[in-house]
């Protein structure tokens, strides 16, 4: 298997973790936790959407209910899939985007895909902090608690 369709898998497990411990708290839950997990969805829609080259429709740091996250969870992650098999000249491929600012960048299809699953590995690991501040036990969502189950 490939890096980045584990990374790919590792990331679902994750977010889809997240979104269980999410609903079973809800009750509970920091805002900041939803917030976070809204700009890590976010996020991958934003990349998509640069990826395909069509309009962005979410900005990275739009909030969402948890009902808008886990679905668009579920729409970004088959799509984030679907970018992995990827041949070497599809790997290298340069991706003209804009950022949030406007200015223009070039990066291969690899690396931006690179970029979006290290993302989604570094704002879970803010989340445990917001829920033991509200008295929550949080999950563990290292990559090697993954890959140990």
């Amino acid at each position: 298997m490939d890096t980045l369709n584990k990374l790919w898998q590792y990331n679902n497990w994750a977010n889809q973790a997240l979104i269980h411990l999410f609903t079973e708290q809800s009750a509970i839950l920091p805002p900041e936790c939803l917030r976070l997990f809204s700009h890590i969805v976010n996020t991958q829609s934003v990349w998509l959407s640069r990826l395909a080259g069509t309009p962005q429709l979410y900005g990275a740091w739009d909030e969402h209910t948890l009902a808008t996250c886990t679905m668009m969870h579920n729409e970004a992650s088959p799509l984030l899939e679907q970018q992995i098999p990827l041949s070497a000249e599809q790997q290298s491929a340069i991706i003209e985007y804009k950022n949030s600012t406007g200015k223009t960048f070039h990066n291969s299809r690899y690396d931006i895909l690179i970029h979006v699953l290290n993302h989604g590995t570094y704002h879970p690991a803010q989340i445990p902090t917001e829920l033991r501040g509200s008295g929550i036990e949080p999950i563990n969502t290292d990559y090697i608690s993954y890959v140990r189950r």
